[in-house]
């Protein structure tokens, strides 16, 4: 018995919404049973341009701001307890959101049976910190405070701190610098991973561009090539906090011409150098 032709064109129709269904959703594991769940709706937090989408399930967050060059993926925050640490990115960790309003945001990782901590993103404007020249450069700045605690009572002598890894995205004609005193000291590309005891940062001299990062302890790893630019991998190390921080469209001024004059960045920041 032959089927009718409209029979088998529904058919084929609801084949098809089925597959796309199916494609359209990710499998979560419970237990020993695979459930189908809806695909995840990162956390977000975004204020004057600056962004900032957490994934709880990955355990990992984005940062960047509307206009500027450069951006962060794949940030995991790190706890470390004497020669342990434990990675937000963990699939072991769970990742939940404790508080999030306009300005900021609170995301808690735990493990089972281990230790939690609590990770405080906060969007602000970059406060005046002491040092004239550093200030003047960076502050019309916008950025991320990123705080980090313990939240729970562990076993150890060791006093813990805590570690941002991830990605910085650039244009090829970005590089990784030390700002200071309206001068730039150029990493080499090609270098192990640097220890900076100050500030690092990224410029991208085409568009002047820059990321500002702080930490006790920055490390930045050598760049690799990317579609539409690089990419280098970083390492903060604090206790507290650590700040991300974006301004675009940036001039050095040379503190001891005059104010109402326009002076040449030092190289390798002038984009016409070289």
């Amino acid at each position: 018995m032959k089927k009718e032709p409209h029979r088998v064109a529904l058919a084929a129709v609801a084949l098809a919404a089925a597959q796309l269904l199916v494609f359209s959703c990710t499998l979560v594991r419970l237990g020993e049973r695979a459930l189908v769940g809806r695909p995840e709706l990162p956390v977000s937090l975004t204020q004057a341009r600056v962004r900032v989408s957490y994934s709880l399930r990955h355990g990992t967050f984005k940062v960047s701001r509307l206009f500027n060059s450069i951006s962060l993926s794949k940030m995991a925050t790190i706890l470390i307890l004497g020669d342990r640490s434990y990675s937000s990115s963990d699939t072991r960790c769970v990742n939940v959101t404790i508080r999030r309003d306009a300005l900021r945001m609170i995301i808690r990782s735990s493990f089972p049976d281990g230790p939690s901590w609590d990770t405080q993103f906060e969007i602000r404007i970059h406060p005046n910190e002491g040092k004239p020249a550093l200030d003047t450069l960076l502050g019309e700045a916008y950025g991320v405070c990123i705080t980090c605690r313990l939240t729970t009572a562990v076993r150890t002598a060791a006093l813990p701190s805590f570690a941002l890894t991830g990605l910085v995205h650039a244009e090829k004609e970005a590089m990784a610098c030390r700002i200071g005193s309206f001068n730039a000291e150029k990493m080499s590309d090609s270098s192990d991973l640097s220890d900076s005891s100050d500030v690092s940062d990224f410029f991208d001299p085409k568009r002047r561009d820059i990321l500002h990062l702080k930490a006790q302890r920055v490390k930045i790893g050598p760049a690799a090539k990317h579609p539409g630019g690089r990419i280098f991998p970083i390492r903060l190390e604090f206790v507290g906090c650590a700040a991300l921080d974006f301004q675009e469209k940036i001039y050095l001024e040379n503190p001891t011409e005059n104010q109402g004059n326009r002076a040449k960045p030092t190289s390798p920041l002038d984009p016409s150098a070289g």
